[in-house]
């Protein structure tokens, strides 16, 4: 018992401290109050349980499907316990004819919240609608779980009164940060084991997008940059290696860079290197099918290709791939 209040005293000391870097960093009102949670699944399912268990008499939330994986498991949970769940769908989201105004005006009086992922963990592309969408619940009291896996590494997000925003950090951290009126009891989170030093480590990270960068690759390669033509986020470069496997052209390069690469900075998404390829099959609903199967989508950080070297090395390994896939053709 003992060890429990010890283990709360300082999960709450943590929340301060998180609290505290933020204000410098985002402004935040005194009502403002941060909470944080080993990892983003174990964040997000949380805070939309903890609020679906205060407000027991309001039966309907929404949420945004295909942006995200984290959502899937409060909603399954929600679902099975009679929860009237209403799905938009990434394609719907993205129409020029889509209407947040008009979404928001038709959710029931006893919609507890909305799960809105910002940005996509693969493409880095932001959800065009996510501010708009924010003041129009708020105005409604409805609350608003905004779910960033990078966003807030590089922008701020909008903290008002009925908002949540839950920000990814490493696999065992993450943090929400509201506006004031999320009031439901601690559940699990104070009980984890936190590594004090590698949140700050976490905390200190500093997010850098080169959007002059991501164009000079693009007009590089045009046949192979990536885009759906909407606001994203410029610390990343896509590219659709089309007829060229992006697993091996991953390999030739990290052997022409050498042992001091950051392969974290470089990420083929292939069934061979993405231990969660099957399950990113199932969440990315955006029409990208051909995409996935064929194994060709490489994820190049702007920040590895801001070397001029392991910009020439990538090129190198491309047309390496190329050739050989030729031959054996």
């Amino acid at each position: 018992m003992l060890h429990s209040e010890i283990t709360v005293f300082d999960w709450l000391k943590m929340n301060v401290e998180v609290k505290n870097h933020f204000q410098k960093k985002w402004e935040l009102t005194e009502h403002a109050q941060v909470r944080t949670f080993h990892g983003i699944y174990h964040a997000v399912t949380e805070v939309a349980q903890s609020l679906a268990i205060l407000f027991q008499h309001k039966r309907v939330f929404a949420w945004f499907e295909g942006w995200t994986p984290v959502i899937e498991p409060i909603v399954t949970h929600l679902m099975r316990e009679g929860y009237q769940g209403i799905k938009l769908k990434y394609p719907e989201l993205t129409r020029s004819d889509f209407s947040v105004e008009d979404w928001v005006e038709q959710l029931p009086k006893d919609t507890v919240f909305v799960l809105t992922p910002v940005d996509h963990p693969i493409s880095g592309e932001v959800n065009p609608h996510f501010e708009k969408l924010d003041q129009l619940l708020n105005q409604k009291k409805i609350y608003h779980l905004m779910i960033s896996d990078e966003f807030h590494h590089h922008r701020s997000l909008p903290v008002s009164a009925f908002g949540c925003a839950i920000l990814n950090y490493t696999a065992s951290f993450a943090a929400m940060i509201n506006g004031g009126r999320y009031r439901p009891p601690h559940f699990m989170a104070p009980y984890f084991h936190y590594e004090p030093a590698q949140i700050a480590k976490s905390l200190s990270h500093l997010g850098h997008e080169n959007r002059a960068l991501v164009e000079r690759v693009a007009q590089r390669w045009p046949e192979y940059a990536w885009s759906q033509g909407h606001d994203r986020l410029y610390d990343r470069c896509l590219l659709n290696l089309k007829g060229c496997n992006a697993e091996a052209v991953f390999g030739v390069f990290c052997r022409a860079a050498g042992p001091g690469l950051d392969r974290s900075q470089i990420v083929p998404i292939s069934p061979c290197h993405s231990p969660l390829y099957m399950d990113l099959k199932k969440w990315w609903v955006d029409g990208e099918d051909e995409l996935l199967n064929a194994g060709s989508l490489l994820v190049v950080k702007t920040v590895l290709l801001e070397d001029p070297v392991l910009m020439d090395h990538l090129a190198a390994a491309m047309d390496r791939v190329l050739a050989l896939q030729s031959l054996a053709g």
